[in-house]
């Protein structure tokens, strides 16, 4: 129980205290245990103690072992040690998670510079979750149409990133989806898939709803603003586009029969070929606006105009839905039979 270092005082009563050992603990849990008296009632200038919380040791240099200014800090140990600044300092640059301007006082803990240094304490960004909705395959129909349409809804849960210690995901999994049409809740559904029937002007929407996420935490593991709550999200609205045919005789020089619906303000013919009582035709609808008619130029392989080969004739055609709508043919008028060729369209 010698030690090598350190004075050993006894007090006045020792003689009347025989039974009673010396305090010679070398190690206790907390620091707060330094200045405890019932963790330390025969304790003596000179015991060092390591404690296990800080990682460090300390020695009594007074006489009264319940204050903690009795307690000196040691250099050296186990992670521990007077590890302080001697003097004042100011970082010029930015290093690590230190930024250039920060300063330290004389008598900054080392530990802390570091920790500072490594490990500064950042938080994360916080994502709310969301929801969207999408119609599969093709939006675009042609007018007079009501076809029926899968829609697909598509929940994100948000994110907590960097995630620190969490899943990482800011809310908690959706409990349902509702389907919104032209502004009315209608269908509940647990996958967020539905099949409706669309006309022209039906929008809809999905509503998800999310379940309360967890607690994010900042990079040192503390709570960090508060758990998303839950509720629900809506998704932009969707519908689908409706527009008018084109027809031609591409695929049958004998009769005139519809395109496919399209956006395209260009379309390319390559017709078969024509004769005197089939020439090439196209029909497009009235309201629209030519810009001009091109022809192949296979030597080329450059577009001509050819828009003077193409006449224009009122007549009238239906859409999917029945209805009569004002067209234009545009007919060869060479006269005679003619090979294979390929003609563009070009709308304004």
């Amino acid at each position: 129980m010698a030690r090598t270092y350190g004075t050993l005082r006894m007090g006045s009563n020792m003689e009347s205290r025989v039974n009673a050992p010396l305090d010679a603990r070398d190690k206790v849990q907390l620091k707060s245990d330094l200045t405890d008296p019932l963790s330390f009632p025969y304790a003596y200038i000179g015991m060092k103690t390591f404690v296990e919380e800080e990682l460090k040791f300390y020695t009594l240099i007074g006489e009264d072992p319940t204050q903690i200014s009795n307690w000196r800090l040691e250099d050296g140990g186990t992670g521990g040690g007077d590890a302080t600044l001697d003097t004042g300092l100011e970082a010029k640059v930015a290093v690590g998670g230190i930024p250039a301007g920060k300063t330290y006082a004389a008598g900054e803990d080392i530990e802390g510079i570091l920790r500072d240094l490594l490990d500064p304490l950042a938080y994360p960004t916080l994502t709310d979750p969301s929801v969207s909705l999408a119609i599969v395959g093709s939006t675009i129909f042609e007018k007079g149409a009501t076809p029926s349409v899968t829609l697909r809804a598509t929940q994100n849960r948000g994110s907590i990133s960097p995630k620190y210690g969490t899943s990482g995901n800011r809310s908690g999994a959706v409990t349902e989806y509702q389907l919104v049409v032209n502004g009315t809740d209608e269908d509940v559904s647990t996958t967020g898939e539905w099949t409706k029937t669309l006309a022209e002007g039906t929008t809809f929407s999905a509503k998800a709803t999310f379940a309360a996420g967890e607690q994010p935490k900042d990079s040192h593991g503390a709570d960090y603003d508060l758990p998303y709550p839950g509720g629900a999200k809506t998704s932009p609205s969707v519908s689908g586009q409706f527009v008018y045919c084109v027809w031609s005789n591409v695929q049958d020089i004998t009769q005139m029969t519809k395109e496919p619906p399209t956006t395209n303000k260009v379309f390319t013919f390559t017709f078969p070929p024509q004769t005197v009582a089939n020439p090439e035709k196209f029909s497009i609808p009235a309201s629209w606006t030519v810009k001009s008619i091109e022809v192949l130029n296979d030597l080329s392989g450059k577009y001509e105009d050819c828009i003077r080969e193409f006449p224009a004739t009122d007549v009238t055609r239906q859409d999917a839905g029945g209805n009569e709508v004002a067209y234009k043919d545009y007919t060869d008028n060479r006269g005679y039979n003619a090979d294979s060729r390929t003609i563009r369209l070009t709308i304004a």
